[in-house]
């Protein structure tokens, strides 16, 4: 994933890793897997795409 957000900065790309990490701890604790809660997320290829459309 950090090799598909490296073309954002730095300061973006920290701030939507970090979110990704917050979504997949809340999912496992409340009994998800990681593969549900990627699926939830979408593919990583559209996740760049969907921040560039609504920044943060």
């Amino acid at each position: 994933m950090e090799q598909r957000l490296s073309p954002l900065p730095a300061v973006v790309r920290h701030e939507l890793l970090s979110d990704l990490s917050q979504h997949f701890d809340y999912g496992l604790a409340n009994g998800k897997s990681e593969t549900e809660i990627a699926h939830e997320l979408g593919t990583q290829r559209i996740l760049p795409e969907k921040h560039w459309m609504f920044p943060m």
